[in-house]
Order: C-alpha cells, then sequence, then structure tokens
C-alpha cells in the first residue's frame, strides 16, 4: 500500500541551490503485505519514472541516514525504514508496519528531466509531481509493483 508522503530530493550539484543536481534521494512510505503461505524475504528493488521514461535496478535501501542536502535545503528522512541490511521480511501471510524505503539513485541530473520537457516552477524552481513504479522482489523470484507520484521536496 503506497503512503502520500512519498517525494523525492535532488542533491545539488556544487552551491547551485536552485540548479542542477548529481543525484537523488527518493523516499517510498508504504506497507508491504505477504499474502503467500511462507515467509518472504524482499531483497530485489526497481524503480521506473515514467515522465524520464528511466528504470533504476539493483537498488540497495539507504539505512540510517537522517539529514540530507537538497536543493532548497537540509531535508530530514523518515527513520522508519523497512530495510536491515537491505532486504525486508514479511512473514506469511503477513504485513510490515507502515516504514520507508529509500533509495539514492548517483549520477541522475537535469539532461534527463530537460530531454522529457520537463519545466521547473515558481520562485523555488521546484519540478513537478514525477510517477514512480517500486518493484520489489522476494528471494523466491515472486515481484509486486506499485505506483507512486511523488514531490519535490
Amino acid at each position: 500500500m503506497a503512503g502520500d508522503r512519498s517525494r523525492y530530493i535532488l542533491n545539488p550539484l556544487g552551491n547551485l541551490s536552485h540548479g542542477d543536481f548529481n543525484g537523488g534521494y527518493f523516499e517510498f512510505h508504504l506497507m508491504i503485505e505477504n499474502t503467500g503461505r511462507q515467509d518472504s524475504t524482499v531483497s530485489s528493488y526497481r524503480v521506473e519514472v515514467s515522465e524520464l521514461n528511466q528504470a533504476f535496478s539493483n537498488l540497495e535501501p539507504m539505512e540510517g541516514h537522517i539529514m540530507v542536502r537538497g536543493r532548497h535545503a537540509q531535508m530530514v528522512l523518515h527513520p522508519n525504514g523497512l530495510s536491515v541490511t537491505q532486504n525486508v521480511r514479511i512473514p506469511a501471510e503477513n504485513s510490515t508496519n507502515r516504514g520507508t524505503l529509500i533509495f539514492f539513485i548517483p549520477g541522475l541530473n537535469m539532461q534527463p528531466f530537460v530531454d522529457s520537457g520537463l519545466k521547473m516552477q515558481g520562485e523555488e524552481r521546484r519540478f513537478g509531481p514525477l510517477h514512480w513504479r517500486l518493484t520489489l522482489t522476494d528471494t523466491m523470484g515472486s515481484s509486486a509493483s506499485c505506483d507512486f507520484v511523488l514531490q519535490e521536496s
């Protein structure tokens, strides 16, 4: 189940607070349900961004990070992460508590945004909402996907 506090934070390039960036933090708020009859361990993560027509595989959830630098301010990441040692364990016929999965995608810069026709808006020059699909795969090869709309923070 997707949460509405999900967001993305673009990591500024140098001291350009509202300009170019060189990576991004992507914070997904969710609860993961296991409808199977055996315990499940999610070990593989993939995100796709509709507007950018890009997919990022082999991601590892960030754990233990609290503060990150965004293009607009220092941001506090929500510490109730679902992963432990980059895995999420879910008991059979049960679900996780509501929590977060946070990923950092290095090297993401303004060019794909420009190429996709996305423009910064307002005084703070923020990009608009982006549509994401998060796909989780467990150690048995079973996958599940959920769609999110992330706002830039």
